[in-house]
């Protein structure tokens, strides 16, 4: 049995960043690769910068030396000319200098935005960034502890600023504030047609919904999105009566560990292998998307990582999908079929949530 333990893990110590190339004279390269990349990201637009999202890969000269940097490095530019403030060149690099040591990425500077392989720095092959303003629909009907896991995550580890709103008596008011909704694990079956309708208002004209487990079924359930939800199968149970509530708590998914293929080319999966192993509850599983391109993660033809799956469940799960992202009009949804955040534990999925959030209205 010892076979499976894997290696023995000593040490979660965070292994410290580093600024490799010293001032740049025309741009800081910050690959996205770290956990702690979205923490340095708000902190460069909170000052003010307008970084760039890279959707190619390409090399760039640092120190003298060619280097590559996969799709998904963000840009800083060393002089900001098209900031709303004047900020200077030490003002960028000093930042540069405090994230690598508070934050533990890895930032190369450059002195050319010309490129040895692939587009030239400042190309069409670039979306830029802006600082999001994020929210989560909280209050009566919803789950605290939903809730609280995405709080969790976003405010108290990322240091992102989110707002908790009042999921009932939604309006076009109290959205506009935001570009970004997300709807944590919980029920929202309290809303109502008017909330409904200010929510689906709000996307069609620019708005990010992002949707996480429980929350994913109910915007498909009230006709959010048009995607759709696998039907379960019925099972015929013809037993003894007393032998019923273990055969149907046998169906359950109490929380286990699979395999999902990840589009690694989409921007919600930047930083990410083609596959990634999930953790999730449940048993709601969603059919892969007809939309281009949607499907950015979708479970394997054989899922099962570890824990415990009914025979049935686990050929319902297979090639469904795990994350929708699709457009709707000007906004976008994105949907997780499992909780990215669940219980502050499942590190491995973080990023996924956190690009969402940052990349969501990138592309």
């Amino acid at each position: 049995p010892n076979a499976f333990l894997g290696s023995e893990l000593k040490s979660t110590l965070l292994d410290g960043g580093q600024l490799f190339g010293g001032k740049a004279n025309t741009a800081y390269l910050m690959p996205w690769n770290r956990y702690y990349n979205p923490r340095s990201l708000y902190k460069i637009l909170e000052m003010g910068i307008i970084p760039r999202l890279t959707r190619d890969s390409f090399t760039a000269e640092v120190s003298g030396k060619e280097m590559k940097f996969n799709r998904g490095t963000i840009i800083i530019p060393a002089y900001q000319r098209d900031a709303m403030s004047i900020i200077s060149s030490a003002e960028v690099h000093s930042l540069m200098e405090e994230i690598v040591e508070s934050d533990h990425v890895q930032i190369y500077a450059t002195n050319t935005a010309l490129t040895p392989q692939g587009p030239d720095l400042g190309g069409a092959f670039q979306s830029v960034l802006s600082k999001p303003e994020v929210a989560v629909l909280s209050g009566e009907g919803t789950s605290a502890y939903g809730v609280g896991e995405i709080w969790h995550l976003i405010n108290y580890r990322m240091n992102i600023p989110i707002s908790l709103l009042d999921a009932n008596n939604l309006n076009q008011s109290k959205l506009s504030k935001y570009d970004t909704l997300i709807l944590a694990d919980g029920s929202y079956s309290q809303l109502d047609s008017n909330d409904v309708n200010s929510m689906k208002d709000w996307i069609v004209n620019g708005g990010t919904l992002i949707s996480v487990q429980s929350a994913s079924s109910w915007v498909v359930e009230d006709s959010i999105t048009d995607e759709q939800l696998l039907e379960n199968k019925e099972l015929n149970f013809d037993i003894p009566y007393d032998q019923i509530r273990n055969l149907s708590e046998a169906q359950r998914i109490g929380g286990a560990i699979f395999n999902v293929e990840i589009d690694n080319t989409h921007p919600i999966a930047y930083g990410y292998d083609k596959t990634h192993p999930v953790f999730r509850r449940g048993t709601a599983f969603f059919k892969l998307s007809d939309a281009p391109a949607a499907n950015v993660g979708r479970y394997t033809s054989s899922p099962l990582i570890s824990g415990y799956i009914s025979e049935e469940k686990l050929d319902e799960m297979k090639n469904t999908a795990s994350i929708i992202s699709k457009k709707e009009e000007s906004g976008r949804i994105i949907m997780f079929a499992d909780n990215p955040a669940f219980r502050a534990f499942w590190y491995g999925t973080h990023g996924l949530l956190m690009n969402a959030i940052f990349f969501g209205k990138a592309f």
